[in-house]
């Protein structure tokens, strides 16, 4: 798989540049940044830990840019960015990332085709932070996801869709650190009711395998949810989703439920989101895991020209299996993270950017000690927000 996300990026920008030869329709808005940031503890380590960092500074800068085509039946957009950040003391820590998504639907009368692709290019130091815990390290790590399908409108109120999905991750840099490849292959059937206009139901029944090429075994997941989302008024909406899952696996089969509840409110004094949920999902220690997870984003203009964001996340991750490869240990990861921004507009384009972020992840294993550190980080940077232009 490696070069995979290089690949991937070179095919898209084939398309791209073949796209926008043909149509006038393309249409991207640039973004831009540099900044610089205090860190306290950036590998969420214990302070007992020879890689233990108790301050450190970096300078960074980011490079994005949102591309989109709509019209004549297809919609496609394309969003590339870039993050570089680059450490005063501890040169171990430096970022050089590149990421790559990329949706697109061509609608019919009936029918509309959608897909979607995700490629990243980032470290292990991010991503792996409260998923496998294994952040003592700031090795390469490359995920490429694709999904596609279609949505047949059956009937005006009822429609159905079916979507099939791949996922693959790579850890050039693993050695020890116990991190593995793998792929994770799923297939998904969703009917979709509208009981008003406001208001509608589906029922979604999802398979899904995790495979590795250390590892034998390939667990299978099976789950069933029901779902229900309402417009409670012009700018809140609700969703509730419960079903059954079931893991079939060569170490034995695991029966829970999966849920998720969301709250979004969308207004020009308050933008809101509160998000709980529980899922089945791999990670790269090679086993699946309970996903547990508490979301809330709120958004507030304090003026005219300074905007309050506030967003915090909790989530624990438990191994549903024993993992052969790190002396049958099985894993739990608890972190979650607290952050604030101040954004001031002092021109058409250009604002400052003041940030605060505390960061905490423990974890502990059935066969060893558990662990825990902390982190802070304090930014000030500079952000751009070009304006929408043609590419010709």
């Amino acid at each position: 798989m490696s070069g995979i996300f290089g690949r991937t990026v070179a095919g898209f920008m084939i398309v791209l540049a073949t796209s926008t030869a043909q149509a006038a329709e393309w249409a991207y808005t640039p973004q831009g940044g540099a900044g610089v940031e205090y860190v306290h503890n950036p590998q969420l380590v214990p302070s007992s830990a020879s890689s233990y960092a108790a301050s450190t500074g970096d300078a960074n800068a980011t490079l994005s840019a949102d591309i989109a085509k709509h019209g004549d039946g297809l919609d496609l957009t394309i969003d590339p960015s870039l993050f570089f950040s680059r450490f005063l003391d501890h040169s171990l820590f430096d970022h050089d990332d590149q990421f790559l998504n990329v949706a697109g639907a061509y609608k019919t009368e009936r029918i509309t085709w959608s897909a979607i692709a995700n490629g990243a290019r980032d470290t292990t130091l991010t991503s792996e932070a409260g998923v496998t815990g294994l952040t003592n390290s700031n090795g390469r790590h490359e995920g490429l996801t694709l999904s596609a399908g279609p949505t047949v409108q059956l009937t005006e109120r009822l429609s159905l869709s079916a979507q099939g999905g791949w996922q693959a991750n790579h850890y050039a840099d693993s050695g020890q650190t116990g991190l593995i490849d793998y792929r994770y292959t799923t297939g998904d059937l969703r009917g979709i009711y509208a009981l008003t206009e406001r208001t509608q139901v589906s029922l979604d029944a999802s398979v899904a395998q995790l495979s590795t090429a250390q590892l034998s075994d390939k667990p299978i997941t099976y789950a069933a949810v029901g779902n229900l989302t309402t417009q409670l008024d012009e700018k809140w909406t609700a969703t509730l989703a419960a079903g059954p899952s079931f893991v079939e696996s060569d170490s034995g089969n695991e029966n829970g439920v999966n849920y998720e509840a969301d709250l979004q409110r969308h207004g020009e004094l308050l933008t809101l989101t509160a998000k709980v949920s529980r899922s089945v999902t791999p990670t790269g220690r090679g086993v699946l895991t309970r996903y547990d997870q508490i979301l809330l984003n709120a958004a507030r203009p304090l003026s005219e020209r300074l905007t309050m964001n506030l967003s915090g996340q909790f989530s624990r991750n438990r191994d549903l299996a024993e993992n052969p490869l790190l002396q049958s240990s099985a894993f739990t990861v608890n972190y979650y993270s607290l952050q604030g921004n101040l954004q001031w507009k002092f021109a058409m384009n250009w604002g400052l950017s003041l940030s605060a972020q505390e960061q905490h992840q423990s974890v502990g294993a059935s066969t060893a000690p558990g662990s825990s550190g902390n982190s802070y980080r304090f930014g000030l940077g500079i952000v751009w927000n070009g304006n929408p232009r043609r590419l010709m």
